[in-house]
């Protein structure tokens, strides 16, 4: 089987809309893009929530909150490669 296309995008407004939501979704049509992630600030509106089901399974968009991602690397070991 094909691998899907995928893609991410961190969102600069504070709080993502539909507006944006629709933005996203006509740019994944256009290059044929199967799956992404957003990252965003403070979350997205219950519309904009709405939209990612609806879009569903044919376009899948994951959102993250972009302090879930943030980690402090001073407080996790290294983990070595080697068995």
């Amino acid at each position: 089987p094909a691998l899907a296309s995928q893609s991410a995008k961190i969102t600069e407004e504070p709080k993502v809309g539909i507006k944006t939501i629709k933005v996203y979704c006509q740019r994944m049509q256009e290059e044929n893009i199967t799956r992404a992630l957003i990252v965003v600030q403070q979350g997205m509106t219950p519309s904009a929530k709405q939209s990612l089901v609806d879009m569903a399974p044919k376009y899948i968009l994951e959102q993250f909150l972009q302090q879930e991602l943030l980690i402090n690397i001073t407080e996790h070991e290294s983990l070595s490669m080697s068995s």
